[in-house]
Protein backbone atom coordinates (compact mmCIF):
# COMPACT_ATOMS: atom_id res chain seq x y z
CA UNK A 1 0.00 0.00 0.00
CA UNK A 2 3.00 2.35 0.92
CA UNK A 3 4.22 1.68 -2.86
CA UNK A 4 1.10 2.49 -4.15
CA UNK A 5 0.28 5.65 -2.37
CA UNK A 6 4.05 6.70 -3.29
CA UNK A 7 3.17 5.92 -7.17
CA UNK A 8 -0.19 8.29 -6.63
CA UNK A 9 1.60 10.92 -5.15
CA UNK A 10 4.04 11.01 -7.68
CA UNK A 11 1.27 11.27 -10.43
CA UNK A 12 -0.13 14.22 -8.59
CA UNK A 13 3.56 16.34 -8.38
CA UNK A 14 4.75 17.93 -11.15
CA UNK A 15 7.27 15.24 -12.72
CA UNK A 16 4.14 12.32 -12.63
CA UNK A 17 1.96 15.31 -13.68
CA UNK A 18 4.29 15.57 -16.92
CA UNK A 19 4.33 11.67 -17.40
CA UNK A 20 0.51 11.84 -16.86
CA UNK A 21 -0.18 14.47 -20.08
CA UNK A 22 2.33 12.76 -22.02
CA UNK A 23 0.78 9.67 -22.06
CA UNK A 24 -2.47 11.19 -22.86
CA UNK A 25 -0.70 13.14 -25.68
CA UNK A 26 0.48 9.90 -27.36
CA UNK A 27 -2.93 8.17 -27.01
CA UNK A 28 -4.22 10.98 -28.81
CA UNK A 29 -1.85 10.95 -31.03
CA UNK A 30 -2.45 7.43 -31.99
CA UNK A 31 -6.30 8.47 -32.12
CA UNK A 32 -5.21 11.19 -35.15
CA UNK A 33 -3.01 9.12 -37.05
CA UNK A 34 -5.73 6.17 -37.09
CA UNK A 35 -8.41 8.52 -38.33
CA UNK A 36 -5.86 10.23 -40.83
CA UNK A 37 -5.09 6.88 -42.37
CA UNK A 38 -8.73 5.62 -42.40
CA UNK A 39 -9.56 9.42 -44.34
CA UNK A 40 -6.57 9.01 -46.38
CA UNK A 41 -7.80 5.23 -47.97
CA UNK A 42 -11.59 5.80 -48.02
CA UNK A 43 -11.76 9.91 -48.70
CA UNK A 44 -14.81 9.53 -46.29
CA UNK A 45 -16.57 12.96 -45.40
CA UNK A 46 -17.91 11.76 -42.05
CA UNK A 47 -14.07 10.57 -41.37
CA UNK A 48 -12.76 14.28 -42.17
CA UNK A 49 -14.79 15.51 -39.13
CA UNK A 50 -13.62 12.39 -36.78
CA UNK A 51 -9.71 13.50 -37.84
CA UNK A 52 -9.89 16.95 -36.73
CA UNK A 53 -11.66 16.33 -33.34
CA UNK A 54 -8.67 14.12 -32.51
CA UNK A 55 -6.28 16.55 -34.08
CA UNK A 56 -7.28 19.04 -31.89
CA UNK A 57 -7.22 17.86 -28.70
CA UNK A 58 -4.09 16.84 -29.48
CA UNK A 59 -2.67 20.06 -30.29
CA UNK A 60 -5.10 21.66 -26.67
CA UNK A 61 -2.82 18.77 -24.83
CA UNK A 62 0.35 20.34 -26.01
CA UNK A 63 -0.23 23.90 -23.72
CA UNK A 64 -0.94 21.17 -20.78
CA UNK A 65 2.05 19.25 -20.84
CA UNK A 66 4.20 22.14 -20.94
CA UNK A 67 1.94 23.76 -18.16
CA UNK A 68 2.57 20.25 -16.25
CA UNK A 69 6.75 22.02 -15.97
CA UNK A 70 5.58 25.75 -16.47
CA UNK A 71 2.81 26.46 -13.86
CA UNK A 72 4.26 29.45 -13.19
CA UNK A 73 4.40 30.81 -16.84
CA UNK A 74 0.95 29.87 -18.11
CA UNK A 75 -2.00 30.58 -16.55
CA UNK A 76 -3.56 27.61 -14.46
CA UNK A 77 -7.27 28.95 -15.69
CA UNK A 78 -6.09 28.43 -19.13
CA UNK A 79 -4.51 24.63 -18.62
CA UNK A 80 -7.84 23.75 -17.00
CA UNK A 81 -10.26 25.20 -19.68
CA UNK A 82 -7.73 23.65 -22.35
CA UNK A 83 -8.41 20.62 -20.55
CA UNK A 84 -12.71 20.43 -20.80
CA UNK A 85 -11.95 21.92 -24.38
CA UNK A 86 -10.21 18.80 -25.26
CA UNK A 87 -12.67 16.23 -23.55
CA UNK A 88 -15.54 18.37 -25.45
CA UNK A 89 -13.93 17.95 -28.87
CA UNK A 90 -13.66 13.91 -28.09
CA UNK A 91 -17.65 14.43 -27.23
CA UNK A 92 -17.72 15.66 -30.29
CA UNK A 93 -15.86 12.77 -32.44
CA UNK A 94 -17.74 9.98 -31.02
CA UNK A 95 -21.58 11.01 -30.21
CA UNK A 96 -22.19 13.38 -32.98
CA UNK A 97 -22.85 10.46 -35.60
CA UNK A 98 -25.12 9.34 -32.82
CA UNK A 99 -27.25 12.06 -31.82
CA UNK A 100 -27.00 13.90 -35.19
CA UNK A 101 -24.93 16.87 -37.00
CA UNK A 102 -27.05 19.36 -35.35
CA UNK A 103 -26.57 18.17 -31.50
CA UNK A 104 -23.33 17.71 -31.92
CA UNK A 105 -22.00 20.51 -33.48
CA UNK A 106 -24.80 22.63 -30.66
CA UNK A 107 -23.01 21.33 -27.69
CA UNK A 108 -19.74 21.77 -29.35
CA UNK A 109 -20.08 25.53 -30.20
CA UNK A 110 -22.05 25.71 -26.61
CA UNK A 111 -19.60 24.56 -24.72
CA UNK A 112 -16.77 26.34 -26.41
CA UNK A 113 -18.91 29.58 -25.77
CA UNK A 114 -19.45 28.64 -22.16
CA UNK A 115 -15.70 27.89 -22.10
CA UNK A 116 -14.61 31.17 -23.58
CA UNK A 117 -17.11 33.15 -20.85
CA UNK A 118 -15.47 30.81 -18.29
CA UNK A 119 -12.30 31.78 -18.92
CA UNK A 120 -12.59 35.16 -18.93
CA UNK A 121 -14.78 35.97 -16.01
CA UNK A 122 -12.45 33.12 -14.01
CA UNK A 123 -9.11 34.86 -15.41
CA UNK A 124 -10.36 38.40 -13.93
CA UNK A 125 -11.19 37.34 -10.32
CA UNK A 126 -7.84 34.87 -10.24
CA UNK A 127 -5.50 38.04 -10.25
CA UNK A 128 -7.39 39.73 -8.04
CA UNK A 129 -7.21 36.64 -6.00
CA UNK A 130 -2.87 37.04 -6.51
CA UNK A 131 -2.95 40.48 -6.65
CA UNK A 132 -4.19 39.70 -2.63
CA UNK A 133 -2.85 37.13 -2.15
CA UNK A 134 0.45 36.17 -3.92
CA UNK A 135 1.39 32.49 -2.57
CA UNK A 136 -2.52 31.33 -3.01
CA UNK A 137 -2.31 28.24 -4.99
CA UNK A 138 -5.07 27.72 -7.71
CA UNK A 139 -5.44 24.11 -6.88
CA UNK A 140 -6.83 25.48 -3.39
CA UNK A 141 -9.07 27.76 -5.09
CA UNK A 142 -12.71 27.63 -5.48
CA UNK A 143 -12.68 27.70 -9.36
CA UNK A 144 -10.92 24.35 -9.51
CA UNK A 145 -14.07 22.07 -8.48
CA UNK A 146 -15.92 24.14 -11.08
CA UNK A 147 -13.10 23.10 -13.56
CA UNK A 148 -13.14 19.54 -12.19
CA UNK A 149 -16.85 18.84 -12.05
CA UNK A 150 -17.24 20.05 -15.88
CA UNK A 151 -14.35 18.04 -17.02
CA UNK A 152 -16.26 14.60 -14.74
CA UNK A 153 -20.05 15.96 -16.64
CA UNK A 154 -18.70 15.69 -20.20
CA UNK A 155 -17.61 11.97 -20.31
CA UNK A 156 -20.50 11.04 -17.90
CA UNK A 157 -22.58 12.50 -20.56
CA UNK A 158 -20.52 10.50 -23.47
CA UNK A 159 -20.80 7.84 -21.79
CA UNK A 160 -24.65 7.53 -20.89
CA UNK A 161 -25.23 8.34 -24.63
CA UNK A 162 -23.50 5.52 -25.73
CA UNK A 163 -25.46 3.17 -23.32
CA UNK A 164 -28.79 4.23 -24.82
CA UNK A 165 -27.14 3.99 -28.37
CA UNK A 166 -25.18 0.74 -27.24
CA UNK A 167 -27.24 -1.28 -30.38
CA UNK A 168 -25.58 1.53 -32.66
CA UNK A 169 -21.97 1.55 -31.42
CA UNK A 170 -21.24 -2.43 -31.86
CA UNK A 171 -19.01 -2.42 -29.10
CA UNK A 172 -18.26 -1.42 -25.51
CA UNK A 173 -14.87 0.39 -25.26
CA UNK A 174 -15.97 3.62 -25.77
CA UNK A 175 -18.34 3.34 -23.17
CA UNK A 176 -15.76 1.75 -20.96
CA UNK A 177 -13.87 4.35 -21.71
CA UNK A 178 -15.48 7.17 -20.94
CA UNK A 179 -17.13 5.33 -18.15
CA UNK A 180 -13.52 4.89 -16.67
CA UNK A 181 -12.83 9.16 -17.64
CA UNK A 182 -15.65 9.92 -15.62
CA UNK A 183 -14.11 7.95 -12.41
CA UNK A 184 -10.70 9.61 -13.02
CA UNK A 185 -12.20 13.20 -13.09
CA UNK A 186 -14.53 12.29 -10.09
CA UNK A 187 -11.50 11.24 -8.34
CA UNK A 188 -9.81 14.46 -8.92
CA UNK A 189 -12.81 16.28 -8.09
CA UNK A 190 -12.73 14.62 -4.61
CA UNK A 191 -8.95 15.97 -4.23
CA UNK A 192 -7.99 12.19 -5.00
CA UNK A 193 -5.86 13.51 -8.03
CA UNK A 194 -3.05 11.15 -8.40
CA UNK A 195 -5.87 7.54 -8.27
CA UNK A 196 -7.90 9.63 -10.98
CA UNK A 197 -4.91 10.39 -12.99
CA UNK A 198 -4.31 6.53 -12.90
CA UNK A 199 -7.56 6.20 -13.90
CA UNK A 200 -7.38 8.04 -16.55
CA UNK A 201 -3.86 6.37 -18.14
CA UNK A 202 -5.92 2.98 -18.74
CA UNK A 203 -9.15 5.42 -20.65
CA UNK A 204 -7.28 6.77 -22.80
CA UNK A 205 -5.29 3.90 -24.07
CA UNK A 206 -8.77 1.91 -24.20
CA UNK A 207 -10.33 4.64 -25.98
CA UNK A 208 -7.52 4.74 -28.73
CA UNK A 209 -8.10 1.29 -29.17
CA UNK A 210 -11.56 1.56 -30.03
CA UNK A 211 -10.80 3.90 -32.72
CA UNK A 212 -8.21 1.28 -33.74
CA UNK A 213 -11.14 -1.22 -33.96
CA UNK A 214 -13.66 0.84 -35.53
CA UNK A 215 -11.31 2.34 -38.50
CA UNK A 216 -10.68 -1.73 -39.45
CA UNK A 217 -14.29 -2.28 -39.13
CA UNK A 218 -14.70 0.72 -41.46
CA UNK A 219 -12.13 -0.08 -43.94
CA UNK A 220 -13.40 -3.70 -43.98
CA UNK A 221 -16.56 -2.50 -44.94
CA UNK A 222 -15.22 -0.23 -47.48
CA UNK A 223 -13.19 -2.96 -48.95
CA UNK A 224 -16.53 -5.46 -48.99
CA UNK A 225 -17.97 -2.47 -50.88
CA UNK A 226 -15.03 -1.99 -53.47
CA UNK A 227 -16.01 -5.78 -54.33
CA UNK A 228 -19.02 -6.10 -55.04
CA UNK A 229 -18.85 -2.70 -57.01
CA UNK A 230 -16.01 -4.07 -58.97
CA UNK A 231 -18.16 -7.42 -59.13
CA UNK A 232 -20.94 -5.36 -60.56
CA UNK A 233 -19.07 -3.64 -63.07
CA UNK A 234 -17.98 -6.61 -64.34
CA UNK A 235 -20.94 -8.36 -64.68
CA UNK A 236 -22.41 -5.39 -66.86
CA UNK A 237 -19.37 -5.18 -69.23
CA UNK A 238 -19.99 -8.80 -69.75
CA UNK A 239 -23.47 -7.94 -70.70
CA UNK A 240 -22.68 -5.57 -72.64
CA UNK A 241 -19.89 -7.87 -74.43
CA UNK A 242 -22.97 -10.25 -75.11
CA UNK A 243 -24.67 -7.73 -76.50
CA UNK A 244 -22.09 -6.44 -79.26
CA UNK A 245 -21.53 -10.47 -79.74
CA UNK A 246 -25.63 -10.80 -80.71
CA UNK A 247 -25.18 -7.08 -82.82
CA UNK A 248 -21.96 -9.07 -84.63
CA UNK A 249 -24.03 -12.12 -85.29
CA UNK A 250 -26.69 -10.23 -86.35
CA UNK A 251 -24.83 -8.11 -89.05
CA UNK A 252 -22.25 -11.63 -90.42
CA UNK A 253 -25.69 -13.86 -91.18
CA UNK A 254 -29.12 -13.29 -93.32
CA UNK A 255 -30.26 -16.14 -92.38
CA UNK A 256 -32.77 -16.16 -89.78
CA UNK A 257 -32.71 -19.46 -87.87
CA UNK A 258 -28.86 -18.45 -87.65
CA UNK A 259 -28.96 -15.20 -85.80
CA UNK A 260 -32.18 -16.66 -83.81
CA UNK A 261 -30.08 -19.45 -82.47
CA UNK A 262 -26.59 -16.92 -81.70
CA UNK A 263 -29.19 -15.00 -80.34
CA UNK A 264 -30.56 -17.66 -77.44
CA UNK A 265 -26.64 -18.59 -76.97
CA UNK A 266 -25.97 -15.44 -76.19
CA UNK A 267 -28.74 -14.55 -73.61
CA UNK A 268 -28.28 -17.93 -72.04
CA UNK A 269 -24.76 -16.54 -71.42
CA UNK A 270 -26.11 -12.82 -70.29
CA UNK A 271 -28.96 -14.59 -67.84
CA UNK A 272 -26.92 -17.50 -66.83
CA UNK A 273 -30.05 -19.61 -67.70
CA UNK A 274 -30.86 -23.07 -67.81
CA UNK A 275 -32.88 -22.66 -71.60
CA UNK A 276 -33.35 -19.42 -73.49
CA UNK A 277 -36.03 -19.45 -76.31
CA UNK A 278 -37.85 -17.76 -78.81
CA UNK A 279 -40.89 -17.39 -80.00
CA UNK A 280 -42.37 -15.74 -83.47
CA UNK A 281 -45.90 -15.03 -83.62
CA UNK A 282 -47.58 -17.41 -86.31
CA UNK A 283 -49.66 -15.12 -89.10
CA UNK A 284 -52.93 -15.55 -89.11
CA UNK A 285 -53.73 -16.76 -85.74
CA UNK A 286 -53.72 -16.05 -82.21
CA UNK A 287 -50.74 -18.43 -81.47
CA UNK A 288 -46.75 -18.64 -80.94
CA UNK A 289 -44.42 -20.49 -82.77
CA UNK A 290 -41.06 -21.98 -80.97
CA UNK A 291 -38.28 -20.48 -83.32
CA UNK A 292 -35.37 -21.96 -81.61
CA UNK A 293 -34.07 -22.48 -78.36
CA UNK A 294 -30.77 -23.04 -76.23
CA UNK A 295 -30.32 -25.52 -73.49
CA UNK A 296 -26.40 -25.64 -72.33
CA UNK A 297 -27.02 -28.49 -69.96
CA UNK A 298 -28.98 -30.80 -72.77
CA UNK A 299 -27.62 -32.58 -75.82
CA UNK A 300 -30.87 -31.47 -77.92
CA UNK A 301 -31.23 -27.69 -78.15
CA UNK A 302 -33.20 -27.29 -81.09
CA UNK A 303 -37.45 -27.93 -80.76
CA UNK A 304 -38.26 -26.90 -84.81
CA UNK A 305 -41.82 -27.98 -85.96
CA UNK A 306 -43.36 -27.60 -82.19
CA UNK A 307 -47.26 -27.76 -82.02
CA UNK A 308 -48.30 -24.01 -81.85
CA UNK A 309 -49.04 -22.20 -78.34
CA UNK A 310 -52.43 -20.74 -78.27
CA UNK A 311 -52.25 -17.09 -76.36
CA UNK A 312 -55.91 -17.46 -75.32
CA UNK A 313 -54.59 -20.50 -73.29
CA UNK A 314 -51.51 -18.01 -71.94
CA UNK A 315 -52.79 -14.98 -70.25
CA UNK A 316 -49.43 -13.91 -68.98
CA UNK A 317 -47.96 -14.61 -72.09
CA UNK A 318 -50.51 -12.60 -74.30
CA UNK A 319 -49.73 -9.47 -71.39
CA UNK A 320 -46.07 -10.07 -72.44
CA UNK A 321 -46.34 -9.80 -75.95
CA UNK A 322 -48.26 -6.95 -75.51
CA UNK A 323 -46.11 -5.15 -73.58
CA UNK A 324 -43.39 -6.16 -75.72
CA UNK A 325 -41.07 -7.69 -73.02
CA UNK A 326 -38.99 -11.00 -72.38
CA UNK A 327 -40.48 -13.35 -70.19
CA UNK A 328 -38.32 -15.10 -67.61
CA UNK A 329 -39.49 -18.02 -65.86
CA UNK A 330 -38.62 -20.50 -62.76
CA UNK A 331 -38.00 -23.74 -64.65
CA UNK A 332 -38.14 -25.38 -60.73
CA UNK A 333 -42.13 -24.13 -59.89
CA UNK A 334 -43.72 -27.40 -62.43
CA UNK A 335 -47.03 -26.08 -61.35
CA UNK A 336 -46.48 -22.86 -63.50
CA UNK A 337 -49.17 -22.54 -65.91
CA UNK A 338 -46.70 -21.76 -68.04
CA UNK A 339 -44.81 -24.79 -67.81
CA UNK A 340 -45.82 -26.59 -71.49
CA UNK A 341 -43.30 -23.77 -72.75
CA UNK A 342 -40.31 -25.66 -71.30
Amino acid sequence: MGTLGAFYDLLGARPGAFAYHLVILLALEAMAGISFIEYRHTRNPDQHHVLWAFFVPFLLRIPLLAGSLLEDVIPASLLYALDVASLTSMWWAFLTPLVGRRAGRAFLVGNLLALATTITVFFSSWQQTLAAAPLFEYAASWQRPIWDLWATLIPFSAAALLLVYRGQVGHSLPTVSFTLMTLGNGLILLDQVGLGRLVNLVAYPLLAASVYRAAIQDLWAYRQELETLSGESLRQTQELLFLVEISRAIGESLDLDVILQRVVESMAHVLNADRTAIFLAEEGTNSLRLATQYAPLEACTDRHGSPLVPMNEQPLLTHVVRRRRQLILDTGNRRSQLGSLY
